[in-house]
């Protein structure tokens, strides 16, 4: 996840790329730092809705479909190509293989730190058949970054409109 809600790593690889595909991404000010990630980048957006093409960003091609098979496609073509790909410098690769979202070590006193709450969360619950439904508030943004799920589809916020308390009835409609 990019923007303010990832960790970090996915902007400073985004930071080194002349070439964004976002697959059923929504290009979101949130996710985009406001478009900082894509400043002085091509945008390709690959999405199953044709209304989602600029809905927030400007993008230089939009492709509409199902995003395993316009990637594939996608993928063929350049191949067909026979273009060398850039590859990420040294410094940026090793940034990569470095990389793990440790889990800090808990100073919680006699409250209880939200990311230590989540974890405990993300350790107990089946990963491959769940779905995931965040509230609004400071323990959503925790939740953002720490919670898996098994597919897009299995993902819901009710962030919308800077609302909180929306996530018990968007959960009992999931």
């Amino acid at each position: 996840v990019s923007g303010g809600l990832g960790t970090g790593l996915a902007n400073e690889v985004l930071n080194e790329a002349n070439l964004v595909v976002a697959i059923g991404a929504s290009l979101n000010p949130w996710t985009t730092q406001n478009r900082a990630v894509l400043r002085d980048k091509k945008v390709i957006q690959i999405d199953r809705r044709h209304n989602a093409f600029g809905f927030y960003t400007p993008v230089d091609v939009g492709l509409e479909g199902d995003a395993r098979v316009a990637l594939l496609a996608l993928l063929k073509r350049l191949q067909e190509t026979h273009r060398v790909p850039r590859n990420p410098d040294d410094q940026t690769i090793q940034k990569i293989k470095q990389f793990s979202f440790a889990r800090p070590d808990f100073e919680d006193g006699d409250s209880v730190d939200p990311r230590r709450a989540v974890w405990y969360v993300e350790d107990r619950l089946p990963k491959r058949d769940r779905i995931i439904v965040i509230d609004g508030g400071h323990a959503g943004l925790v939740a953002q970054q720490i919670l898996t799920s098994p597919n897009a589809d299995s993902w819901g916020n009710g962030w919308d409109f800077g609302s909180i308390g929306q996530g018990l009835s968007i959960a009992i409609g999931a």
